[in-house]
Formats: structure tokens, sequence, C-alpha cells
């Protein structure tokens, strides 16, 4: 009986020590996608397995982002499924306000900095609010996930940054997980 009290101790013990949530954050390099300039867009790849994770939030943050000067300026915002791995930087020569990324995978905001000031703030997408969290967890299924920003201005930021954060399975399923196995323990033993 000792033996089996030893055992399901450490299946407990076990179980909850290899099922804490986990906190992934992402940011691309340079983390400030090299101030957002006017003139070029920007795709934001990232390669990674979650594996047996379920994800349960998720935080895209751009800090401390302002505009530089005071004048009509969108920063176009798209979720994308299937995209090169790190940040590539492609022309954008229309002076105009245009989605570069028209079209493509999913707009989540096209904000603007309305702040004559150019105070900066913090910008930041949580998208369970926004109920995209769904379609991030299937872009993200095929381990490679990403997002396009279009600056149709000049956006000084101090880094953009994505937070994932995964569950852990419930305690009530890990005890009732633990108790099984020490039961089925138990009845192999009987059987011997």
């Amino acid at each position: 009986m000792k033996k089996v009290i030893t055992t399901t101790a450490l299946l407990l013990l076990f179980a909850f020590v290899t099922s804490n949530a986990a906190v992934h954050v992402f940011q691309p390099n340079p983390v400030d996608a090299y101030d957002l300039d006017h003139y070029r867009a920007y795709t934001w790849g990232i390669d990674w397995d979650f594996g047996d994770e379920e994800i349960s939030s998720v935080t895209l943050k751009f800090d401390n982002i302002r505009n530089w000067t005071n004048e009509e300026n969108s920063l176009f915002i798209h979720m994308l499924n299937d995209v090169p791995a790190g940040l590539a930087v492609y022309p954008d020569s229309d002076p105009t306000i245009n989605d570069y990324f028209n079209g493509q995978g999913l707009l989540i905001d096209e904000w603007s900095d309305t702040d004559p000031t150019y105070t900066s703030i913090d910008l930041t997408y949580n998208f369970g609010d926004l109920g995209i969290l769904p379609q991030f967890i299937d872009y993200a299924s095929n381990n490679n996930f990403g997002f396009a920003f279009d600056p149709d201005c000049h956006y000084w930021n101090d880094g953009i940054s994505l937070t994932v954060v995964t569950d852990a399975p419930e305690p009530a399923t890990l005890f009732l997980l633990t108790f099984g196995l020490a039961g089925g323990y138990l009845l192999n033993r009987k059987k011997q």
C-alpha cells in the first residue's frame, strides 16, 4: 500500500509540474520594425509549433507608438496565414493612404493617430475581445502565422510584441487522470 501511495503522489506531482500554463512572447527583429516607415510595407512571419498547448489568449501590442507629424495617417494591420518567417520589408512608394495588403489575410485594424501633440500610446489588440481568437488558432495550427503592417505615415515605436498564453489542463482533469492511472496500477498489481 505504501508503494501505491508513493506512486500516486509522484503521478500527481508529475501531472501538476508538467501542466503549467505557458506564455510565449514573440517580437520581430528589429523589435520596432524599423519604426514603421511610410514608404515601406512589412510582413512578420512566425514559425512556431504550440503542440498540444491550448491557446487561451493572444495580444498584439505596439509600445509607445506615435505619428511623426500631425497629418492624415493610417496604419493597416493584418493577420496572415502562411507567411515567410522573419521580418520582410517591401517598397511602398504610393504617397496616398492605401492598404498595401488589401484582401490578404484578416484586417485587424486601420488605426489612425489623431493626437495633435504626438503623444505616444501603447496600442493593444486583445484577440479574444476582438472575436478573432478562433481565426488565430486556425492560422497557428499549421505552425506558421504572421502579420502585415502598412504604415501610411511614419510611426515611431518602442517595439512590437505578440503574446500567446496557453492553458494547462484543468486541475480536476489532472486529478481524475492521476487517480485513473493509480487505479490501473492497483488492478494490474492485484492480477499479478
